[in-house]
């Protein structure tokens, strides 16, 4: 059961950091946009958004890859 367990904690890590990198992706398209000048309605609120999704996403990537430490163990 245990081993299970940590089995789906890593699917999980794994799952977070595909979310962590396109929340940094889209982040850095924002950048980009207004780096050149684009300006719209929402920018901001959508750039806010975004920044506490990535904070959020590296808490919980670095709380279960500290979980991930635990060893596998035998069945016996």
């Amino acid at each position: 059961e245990w081993n299970r367990f940590a089995g789906e904690r890593g699917g999980t890590v794994t799952l977070r950091r595909r979310e962590l990198a396109e929340v940094e992706r889209q982040l850095e398209g924002l950048i980009t946009a207004m780096i050149d000048g684009f300006r719209a309605a929402g920018l901001q609120e959508r750039l806010d958004g975004l920044s506490a999704r990535r904070e959020a996403l590296r808490a919980e990537v670095q709380a279960l890859e500290a979980q991930q430490d635990a060893p596998m163990l035998h069945p016996n």
